[in-house]
């Protein structure tokens, strides 16, 4: 028989309030950069009980193998961990030139540095530096306004960790 071990977490709640800081500078009519950096407190609070299924027992002992506390054969522990922090995240840095510019349909193509500044322990923070290509076009039909974006996130420390993003939106005016 195999030991098996339960976990459960009695309370999990992780909060994160953010003031993100940033700033757009036009460098022409169709080329801008941009930055932002977040200011991020955030809070975890868990509490988790694990228990030691000891299915399987020794003989030489009488009992099950596997403890927390050898002295005590305690199979049963509790762990708090009740912590805030106060950080700055990741800085973003961003530029887009804009391809068409017309009354109507618009297209623009752009690229995307994610630096980790902030710390991934705190929740602060990604820990990889990202690169973003991207580009987005809209059309304007009457009082309607569509949207298309898309780009490939290309995570630097693990490109299994990259990921494509996309976006569709429209709205009437």
């Amino acid at each position: 028989e195999k030991d098996t071990a339960d976990i459960i977490f009695e309370n999990f709640s992780l909060e994160s309030h953010v003031a993100s800081f940033f700033g757009t500078y036009g460098i022409s009519e169709r080329l801008d950069i941009n930055f932002l950096l977040p200011v991020m407190f955030t809070s975890l609070d868990v509490h988790a009980v694990a228990r030691l299924n000891n299915e399987a027992s020794s003989e030489a002992y009488g009992r099950g193998i596997h403890y927390f506390d050898s002295e005590t054969g305690a199979t049963l522990a509790n762990d708090y961990i009740d912590s805030s922090k106060t950080g700055i995240g990741d800085l973003l840095l961003r530029t887009k030139y804009h391809l068409i510019q017309d009354t109507e349909f618009n297209a623009a193509a752009g690229l995307a540095l994610r630096l980790p500044t902030g710390d991934e322990d705190d929740f602060q923070g990604l820990g990889d530096t990202v690169v973003t290509p991207f580009v987005g076009a809209s059309y304007e039909y009457d009082q309607f306004h569509f949207h298309v974006s898309g780009g490939i996130d290309i995570n630097g420390a693990d490109l299994d960790r990259s990921r494509v993003r996309y976006g569709l939106g429209a709205s009437y005016h």
